[in-house]
């Protein structure tokens, strides 16, 4: 850290006695390096102070930290440890992560042996059910009814009788 931020010192003076976009783009560089090598400095050093801590030591430790440290947010967004041991603590790291895990399917990737197909299964059985079960409009709204519209139509008295008079159609939950 001493000879990076030695370095970013030497960049800025430089930068700030001759205004280029060369020099400019040379301290921002070092201003991220040094940022990123302080950052990891901190984490091992954190991380080496509380590795040996019980569950409890380490909420208080968490909790004293955070609130000493910690700017206050109204988010609550906590800390995120990835699969690497990386610690993420900016909102928009921890975002990324939680995408690229959930909505990339990342996780199911990783446990693929583990995954339960009869699981998998049953529940694309229960999807294709519901997707493929008729739709009984009431009667006497049938001028009003196009596959599009549907959904955006309130529900009418007659169809919940129907649905209650045909236990078939209902999705069982007590199961």
């Amino acid at each position: 850290l001493t000879i990076l931020a030695g370095k970013l010192k030497d960049d800025l003076k430089a930068y700030l006695t001759r205004n280029t976009d060369d020099l400019f783009q040379t301290y921002k560089s070092s201003k991220d390096e040094f940022e990123k090598a302080r950052k990891l400095a901190c984490q091992t050093f954190i991380m080496q102070k509380t590795g040996n801590l019980n569950k409890a030591q380490a909420n208080r430790f968490w909790k004293e930290f955070n609130r000493m440290f910690k700017p206050p947010s109204d988010q609550q967004v906590e800390a995120l440890c990835t699969d690497d041991g990386t610690v993420l603590t900016e909102n928009k790291d921890i975002e990324k992560e939680m995408f690229d895990t959930f909505f990339k399917a990342r996780h199911i990737e990783k446990n693929i042996q583990n995954f339960d197909n009869e699981f998998y299964d049953e529940t694309n059985a229960l999807y294709d059910s519901i997707k493929g079960s008729a739709f009984y409009p009431n009667p006497d709204m049938t001028e009003y009814f196009t596959e599009s519209s549907a959904l955006y139509n309130p529900i009418t008295h007659w169809e919940v009788k129907h649905t209650i008079d045909n236990p078939v159609l209902c999705v069982d939950t007590t199961a």
